[in-house]
């Protein structure tokens, strides 16, 4: 028997990094402002734009530096997409440990379930 236990969350807010290591997720909570890190490559209107309107910043190969606020949370050091979704996480976690898997995250509890099942299963 292993000592790693799945987790799984209740439906919250995850921060979707996508990059060119992948997809990884954080827990919207930890970031005071999520909403301002999914539009970190994003600038400010200018007086002529139309309101609500948004200027993209060019960067090389469509890729933008990690945001500083959520620097620390991810692996990859420039991302492709940051997005906000609502879903269920799953992960692996050794109780009274700091050994855990990355999250993984689902639109359904069902699937979040299953995925929490087959970690366990892959682990023992």
């Amino acid at each position: 028997m292993s000592f790693m236990q799945a987790q799984v969350t209740d439906k919250q807010y995850w921060i979707e990094v996508e990059g060119p290591q992948g997809i990884e997720y954080i827990p919207a909570d930890l970031v005071d402002n999520p909403k301002s890190v999914c539009d970190a490559h994003k600038s400010e209107t200018r007086q002529s734009d139309p309101p609500g309107a948004w200027v993209s910043i060019e960067w090389p190969d469509g890729e933008f530096p990690i945001p500083a606020t959520i620097r620390d949370y991810v692996q990859q050091s420039t991302y492709w997409n940051i997005a906000l979704v609502h879903a269920y996480g799953v992960r692996l976690s050794a109780p009274g440990y700091l050994d855990c898997t990355d999250w993984e995250v689902y639109s359904s509890k069902r699937e979040a379930q299953q995925a929490a099942r087959a970690l366990e299963s892959e682990d023992d």
